[in-house]
Order: C-alpha cells, then structure tokens, then sequence
C-alpha cells in the first residue's frame, strides 16, 4: 500500500483491515462463512414471511372471511398466495418481494379478483376512498390486472396484534367491496 505523504492514516487503516480480517477469522468456517452466514438468517426471516401469509389466512377464516381456497396454481418468483372467495370477489392475500421492493414498504398485498380468477372488474370505483389516500392505498397492478392493496402489519407487536391489523384492512377492503357484513369486523351480530 502506497502511504504517500500521510503515513499515520495509512497505518490506521492497516490496522482497522488487519483487525477486521482478525474478526472475520474467528467466525465459525473462518472469514468466508461470513456470507452465507447472513444469507441463512435472511432466508430464515423471508420462510417466516411465507408462514404469515398461512397464517393470516387462517386468522380471515376466524375472524369470518370465507375459507382459504388453495393458493393458484401459477407460480412466479417472489410471490405466494392464499385467496378468499367472496360473493362476486375472490381477495388474494399475497407475499410479494416485488412489489414491496418496488411500490410500497410492506411484503404483503391484497389482489382482488372476480370469482373467475380474473381481475374483478369495478373495483377502482368501489374503492375509491382508499385511492384518495396519500399516498394511494389501491393501486392496478401491472402484472395481473387486478386492483392491489397493500397490507400493513405492525413491527414489534405480539403475534395476534400483527396477525389482527392486515385482517382488519382485508376486512375493510371486504366492506367498500360490498362483500359484507362479515361477522367479527364491526358487523351488527
């Protein structure tokens, strides 16, 4: 390493690489497990991901959303799926790595879809009170077609409050739809 005229801050430096490299090396399977060490806890955290989304549906069901149909038969990357049928909608709670690293700060979406499986059609107009959000709370979603919703679930909070919020905004959803009342969400039972 060239130090130039300012040697102290090239042995500083030095000495921070030669301390990190240190550090590195006392990991378990040295300084080139340090990778993989991160990827693991990351995929951990994305698995527990893919587990709410079963787990919310189950929540919906308990809480009066009809049941879970099994998830479409069409897979794509980053994204999986649980839908409701409804009257005339069918709601798809998603995972979706795409839109939460492109749209909005949350990994959970709500497609909406007619009982068909196509996009359902109307729906702009019915859910127009969270359109006039700031920012837009529905969105049309570009791949599918389908009006798009996204889900926000509290960080920090117990199981059932973190299960409960994106249950309500699927109810809320299920509402401006005209798909209710759905007992359990503010209906009059």
């Amino acid at each position: 390493m060239d130090c130039g005229a300012n040697s102290t801050t090239c042995t500083q430096m030095c000495r921070n690489v030669r301390r990190a490299r240190r550090r590195l090396s006392e990991l378990p399977g040295g300084a080139d497990a340090a990778p993989i060490h991160v990827a693991s806890k990351m995929a951990r955290q994305l698995a527990q991901l893919f587990t709410r989304v079963d787990d919310l549906g189950r929540a919906g069901e308990a809480r009066g959303l009809d049941a879970v149909m099994e998830s479409p038969p069409r897979a794509r990357p980053g994204h999986y799926e649980r839908r409701w049928r409804m009257a005339t909608t069918t709601l798809g709670l998603c995972l979706s790595v795409v839109r939460w690293a492109t749209l909005r700060e949350t990994p959970f979406w709500l497609l909406t879809y007619e009982t068909a499986g196509r996009p359902a059609r109307g729906v702009a107009a019915r859910l127009a009170l969270l359109a006039a959000e700031v920012p837009p709370r529905v969105a049309r979603d570009a791949e599918t077609g389908c009006s798009v919703v996204p889900l926000f679930a509290p960080t920090g909070a117990d199981g059932d409050t973190v299960l409960a919020e994106p249950v309500g905004q699927v109810a809320e959803v299920a509402r401006l739809l005209g798909e209710g009342p759905i007992s359990g969400f503010g209906s009059p039972t």
